[in-house]
C-alpha cells in the first residue's frame, strides 16, 4: 500500500470517519506499548491503565453482556476477560469516534496523522514480532513438558495448555 502523500486531497466522509475509528481503536488497543518504557513513570502508568481494565471489564462483562469475568492475569489473550476488553475497546473507539466526528466535521483529511498512525502501527509490529520470536529462538517460553502435564488427561486441561504441551 502506498502512503498517502496528497495533503489537499479530499477524503470523502465515509473514509474519515473509518480513519477516525481505526486510529481510536488500535491506539487504545496498543495503548501501553510505549508507556513501559518511559523512565520511572512507565511502569506506574502502564499498571494503572491495567487497573482501571481490572474494573470495567468485568463491570461491562457482567451489567451488559451477562457473562462473569474473573480477572486472571496469565498473558494468554483468551480469556472471557480479554473478550470483554476487546468489546470495550470496540465501545469506547465508536463513542469516541462519534464525539471526533462532531467537534472536526471540517477537516477535509487526515493524512499526517495517518502517517504517524502507520509509523505507531509499524512500532507496535515490529516489537511484538521480535519479542515473540526471541521467546521462541531462546528456549524459555516453551519448556520441556512436565510428567504431570503429559498425564493429565487431555479433557482436563486448556486449550492453549494442550497447544504448549507440543
Amino acid at each position: 500500500m502506498e502512503p498517502l502523500r496528497q495533503d489537499n486531497q479530499d477524503w470523502g466522509p465515509v473514509r474519515r470517519v473509518l480513519f477516525r475509528f481505526l486510529f481510536c481503536y488500535l491506539v487504545l488497543y496498543n495503548f501501553f506499548f510505549p508507556l513501559h518504557l518511559v523512565p520511572v513513570y512507565g511502569e506506574v502508568l502502564k499498571q494503572s491503565y491495567l487497573e482501571i481494565w481490572q474494573v470495567a471489564a468485568p463491570w461491562v462483562g457482567e451489567h451488559v453482556l451477562g457473562v462473569k469475568v474473573l480477572y486472571r492475569p496469565g498473558g494468554s489473550g483468551d480469556t472471557t476477560f480479554n473478550y470483554v476488553q476487546i468489546f470495550c475497546f470496540l465501545a469506547v473507539s465508536v463513542a469516541a469516534t462519534l464525539i471526533w466526528s462532531l467537534l472536526d466535521r471540517r477537516r477535509r483529511n487526515y493524512a499526517r496523522l495517518y502517517e504517524w498512525l502507520r509509523v505507531y502501527v509499524r512500532f507496535v509490529l515490529a516489537a511484538a514480532m521480535i519479542l515473540y520470536g526471541a521467546y521462541k529462538v531462546i528456549p524459555s517460553q516453551f519448556g520441556t513438558p512436565l510428567p504431570s502435564e503429559l498425564l493429565q488427561p487431555i479433557g482436563e486441561g486448556s486449550p492453549m495448555g494442550l497447544l504448549w504441551s507440543f
